[in-house]
């Protein structure tokens, strides 16, 4: 093992031991920053980077202490971006810390998302605009050509995602959006399979992407209950490391890929089977999601989907109300894998 990779075993011990009540946090940290060395460009002149020269102190606090502030350097490096030339400054600034004022900052300065080259790629003006009608199906015009679309969707359940917050609440005051962690679809043409068959389209910044596979990640739309990244004066600590750890558990797993790449490799063209998923964060300091359409799924007939198991549709009265109440445009998509007709005595 060369002592670059031993500097950098050091660097990660440091962070499990700056999060030892939570160790699968400490190791999602762990895997995200391992990723983002692996690209760093100075990443062979790490060892000289990390060298605190010799010491006196042989102690076991002591040697904690030290590998906490080769960590603490790492990132400044490798996460926050400062110059490789800034390195012994780097050393300097938190070489007489103490390791409980160390681990305090390491834990704030952890990776939480990817640094990913595709990431420009997901920004708002790469997508289609809902108020232009673009990807709506009319079934007075069966024949009419879908011209190209490519939305973010963010598939609603009957069920609410989150106890005491209905989606008639989020219809009413969208805001509440920023309040979550979203798992939400990529659709184009001849792909727009998504988990449920009506829902809002987004609007994401970039900088607001957490990760993306072209199949379900199986995460769950997770509610902070307090304002997101960016805001986190209001929060208490414990808010703002559950929020942190929900979204490390997330970007650990799958990094970002481009939306070409998503499409690509997205299984699904129709129905509620095959979808991908693309998580996103409500609101990243001043940048904030915001719904822009909503979106349901039709049959030819331009029939609301109506499920294959009970015959019913799934979009019920009071959610088409607050529909009509947002004043948000309307995309009707084009989907036959459902039944053509409801059940008797289904609506």
């Amino acid at each position: 093992m060369s002592k670059t990779d031993d500097r950098l075993d050091e660097c990660y011990d440091a962070i499990r031991a700056a999060l030892p009540n939570s160790q699968t946090d400490a190791n999602n940290a762990v895997t995200l920053l391992q990723r983002q060395v692996a690209a760093w460009p100075q990443r062979a002149n790490l060892a000289k980077y990390l060298s605190l020269g010799s010491r006196q102190d042989k102690s076991t606090t002591e040697t904690q202490r030290r590998q906490a502030v080769r960590c603490m350097v790492l990132l400044e490096l490798v996460v926050v971006g400062q110059p490789a030339s800034m390195a012994a400054s780097l050393i300097a600034r938190h070489d007489n810390s103490p390791l409980a004022l160390l681990q305090t900052k390491i834990k704030a300065s952890l990776p939480l998302f990817d640094k990913s080259p595709f990431r420009n790629d997901w920004d708002p003006a790469n997508f289609s605009d809902p108020t232009t009608g673009v990807g709506d199906y009319d079934a007075r015009v069966p024949n009419r050509q879908i011209a190209p679309f490519q939305y973010l969707c963010f598939g609603m359940m009957n069920v609410p995602p989150v106890a005491g917050t209905a989606y008639t609440d989020i219809l009413a005051d969208p805001t509440i959006m920023r309040e979550y962690l979203i798992s939400t679809a990529l659709i184009s043409n001849g792909k727009v399979a998504t988990y449920y068959p009506y829902g809002l389209i987004l609007s994401v910044p970039s900088d607001n992407i957490v990760s993306t596979n072209y199949k379900d990640q199986a995460v769950r739309n997770y509610n902070a209950k307090v304002a997101m990244i960016g805001e986190t004066a209001q929060m208490t600590d414990l808010r703002v490391n559950d929020l942190r750890a929900n979204v490390r558990a997330v970007t650990a797993r799958f990094p970002i890929l481009s939306p070409a790449n998503i499409l690509a490799g997205t299984t699904g063209t129709q129905g509620m089977r095959g979808y991908n998923e693309v998580v996103v964060l409500g609101s990243f300091g001043s940048k904030f999601v915001t719904p822009v359409a909503f979106f349901k799924k039709v049959n030819a007939a331009g029939i609301n989907f109506i499920r294959d198991d009970s015959g019913a549709t799934y979009l019920t009265p009071a959610i088409e109300q607050a529909i009509v109440a947002t004043g948000l445009p309307v995309i009707r998509l084009l989907d036959t894998s459902g039944l053509d007709q409801p059940k008797p005595g289904k609506t």
